[in-house]
Order: C-alpha cells, then structure tokens, then sequence
C-alpha cells in the first residue's frame, strides 16, 4: 500500500490557513498581522521549521506546513537545499526573467488564466508535478 500525504493540498488547507488558504499573502506570515488566520496560534506549541523559528513569524499548528518534513525524520540536506536554491534563482533571474507563452491568437491575460489552471490541476506527490506542460518563455533581460 502506498500512502502519499498531499502537502500542497494541507498547505493550502482553509481548515488550518482560513477562507483566504488560495491566495498569494505573505503577510499571513507576519506576527504584526493580527488580522492573520494564523494568528489564533499566537502562545500555542507551533510547529518549529525552517524560516519559522523567528518571533516575528505566525506559526501554523503542527502538521500544517511541512516542505522539508519534520521532527526525526526532517530533511538532512534542508539548510543546503534552501541556499542553493536562492543561489541558483538569483543566479538565472539576475540575466533572465519569466513569462507566460501566449499560444496564436490568444492575450497575455488569457495565457496567464490558462497557466493558472494548469498549476491548480497539478499535484504533489513528493515534489510538484504538473499535469501538462506549462509553456514558459526565458527572455534575457
């Protein structure tokens, strides 16, 4: 039997995130942000994690966020994992940006509408998979 646990799916949750778990907020995430979701955690036992060991960071409750997994069975490689991914990001997007491919006769707004639904039909098993290609274009800056 094979058991996957959806980690988009738990973090992108209402039931631990609110009414607005779809939306792009980072300011979810800030303490100073009482309106937040996250923050009826305030004083509880969160989940301790990469980038959530600061007092200014919400924490969701435990088994709410889970890129890099947690506790005994975490990610040995995650601190170097993360670095290298900054490292490697700024590297591409210092010379180069992304964009959505417009296909024939189609706007940038309709390209980006059909992007999107192409990211919300993906899932995760243990890292993210898309369902069908998603045309990206690299143009040098």
């Amino acid at each position: 039997m094979t058991l996957v646990v959806d980690a988009t799916s738990v973090q992108r949750s209402p039931h631990y995130y609110g009414p607005t778990a779809d939306v792009f907020d980072p300011t979810r995430w800030d303490a100073t942000n009482t309106s937040s979701y996250l923050a009826k955690n305030k004083g509880r036992q969160g989940l301790m994690a990469a980038g959530l060991e600061y007092p200014t960071i919400h924490r969701p409750e435990r088994g709410a966020f889970f890129p890099f997994s947690d506790r005994a069975r975490a990610c040995l490689g995650r601190k170097f994992a993360q670095v290298t991914f900054v490292a490697a990001i700024a590297v591409v997007f210092r010379d180069f940006r992304v964009r959505i491919r417009e296909s024939e006769g189609e706007t940038r707004e309709m390209a980006e509408r059909r992007a999107w639904r192409t990211v919300e039909d993906s899932y995760a098993m243990l890292s993210l998979r898309v369902t069908e290609r998603l045309p990206v274009v690299f143009e040098k800056r």
